[in-house]
Protein backbone atom coordinates (compact mmCIF):
# COMPACT_ATOMS: atom_id res chain seq x y z
CA UNK A 1 0.00 0.00 0.00
CA UNK A 2 1.10 3.49 -0.63
CA UNK A 3 2.08 5.77 2.18
CA UNK A 4 -0.86 8.15 1.51
CA UNK A 5 -3.44 5.36 1.73
CA UNK A 6 -1.91 4.13 4.98
CA UNK A 7 -2.16 7.65 6.45
CA UNK A 8 -5.84 7.91 5.41
CA UNK A 9 -6.61 4.51 6.92
CA UNK A 10 -4.84 5.49 10.15
CA UNK A 11 -6.77 8.80 10.26
CA UNK A 12 -10.04 6.91 9.76
CA UNK A 13 -9.09 4.56 12.62
CA UNK A 14 -8.33 7.51 14.90
CA UNK A 15 -11.67 9.11 14.02
CA UNK A 16 -13.51 5.84 14.59
CA UNK A 17 -11.82 5.40 17.99
CA UNK A 18 -12.61 9.02 18.89
CA UNK A 19 -16.29 8.62 17.95
CA UNK A 20 -16.48 5.32 19.79
CA UNK A 21 -15.11 7.02 22.92
CA UNK A 22 -17.71 9.79 22.60
CA UNK A 23 -20.44 7.19 22.13
CA UNK A 24 -19.37 5.35 25.28
CA UNK A 25 -19.30 8.61 27.26
CA UNK A 26 -22.80 9.56 26.06
CA UNK A 27 -24.12 6.07 26.83
CA UNK A 28 -22.70 6.37 30.34
CA UNK A 29 -24.38 9.77 30.81
CA UNK A 30 -27.64 8.32 29.52
CA UNK A 31 -27.48 5.43 32.00
CA UNK A 32 -26.79 7.88 34.84
CA UNK A 33 -29.79 10.00 33.79
CA UNK A 34 -32.03 6.92 33.59
CA UNK A 35 -30.94 5.96 37.10
CA UNK A 36 -31.64 9.49 38.35
CA UNK A 37 -35.09 9.43 36.73
CA UNK A 38 -35.91 6.16 38.51
CA UNK A 39 -34.76 7.62 41.83
CA UNK A 40 -36.89 10.71 41.26
CA UNK A 41 -39.91 8.57 40.36
CA UNK A 42 -39.57 6.72 43.66
CA UNK A 43 -39.26 10.04 45.47
CA UNK A 44 -42.37 11.41 43.75
CA UNK A 45 -44.33 8.28 44.68
CA UNK A 46 -43.23 8.67 48.30
CA UNK A 47 -44.21 12.35 48.31
CA UNK A 48 -47.60 11.50 46.79
CA UNK A 49 -48.17 8.89 49.50
CA UNK A 50 -47.18 11.42 52.15
CA UNK A 51 -49.53 13.98 50.60
CA UNK A 52 -52.40 11.49 50.67
CA UNK A 53 -51.72 10.73 54.32
CA UNK A 54 -51.66 14.43 55.15
CA UNK A 55 -54.89 15.00 53.22
CA UNK A 56 -56.50 12.15 55.14
CA UNK A 57 -55.25 13.58 58.41
CA UNK A 58 -56.56 17.04 57.52
CA UNK A 59 -59.96 15.58 56.66
CA UNK A 60 -60.05 13.68 59.93
CA UNK A 61 -59.07 16.76 61.89
CA UNK A 62 -61.67 18.89 60.11
CA UNK A 63 -64.32 16.32 60.97
CA UNK A 64 -63.19 16.33 64.58
CA UNK A 65 -63.38 20.13 64.64
CA UNK A 66 -66.88 20.04 63.12
CA UNK A 67 -67.97 17.48 65.69
CA UNK A 68 -66.47 19.58 68.45
CA UNK A 69 -68.21 22.69 67.17
CA UNK A 70 -71.54 20.88 66.83
CA UNK A 71 -71.18 19.38 70.26
CA UNK A 72 -70.29 22.74 71.79
CA UNK A 73 -73.33 24.33 70.10
CA UNK A 74 -75.59 21.67 71.60
CA UNK A 75 -74.18 21.90 75.07
CA UNK A 76 -71.54 24.46 75.96
CA UNK A 77 -71.24 23.14 79.49
CA UNK A 78 -70.78 19.52 78.35
CA UNK A 79 -68.10 20.25 75.75
CA UNK A 80 -65.92 17.26 74.82
CA UNK A 81 -63.01 19.46 73.78
CA UNK A 82 -61.66 22.36 75.75
CA UNK A 83 -60.87 25.60 73.98
CA UNK A 84 -57.17 24.82 74.17
CA UNK A 85 -57.73 21.40 72.52
CA UNK A 86 -59.73 23.02 69.72
CA UNK A 87 -56.98 25.62 69.30
CA UNK A 88 -54.45 22.79 69.11
CA UNK A 89 -56.55 21.02 66.45
CA UNK A 90 -56.86 24.22 64.42
CA UNK A 91 -53.10 24.77 64.67
CA UNK A 92 -52.49 21.21 63.53
CA UNK A 93 -54.86 21.71 60.59
CA UNK A 94 -53.03 24.92 59.65
CA UNK A 95 -49.74 23.06 59.88
CA UNK A 96 -51.02 20.27 57.63
CA UNK A 97 -52.35 22.76 55.10
CA UNK A 98 -48.99 24.54 55.08
CA UNK A 99 -47.21 21.21 54.49
CA UNK A 100 -49.58 20.44 51.60
CA UNK A 101 -48.78 23.76 49.97
CA UNK A 102 -45.05 23.03 49.97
Amino acid sequence: MSDGISKHIEQIRKNAMHFHGQYLAERSKNEALISEIETLKVSVEAKNAELKELNDEVSTLKEEVKLAQNHSEVSVSKSVFSESEIDDLVKEIDYCIARLKQ
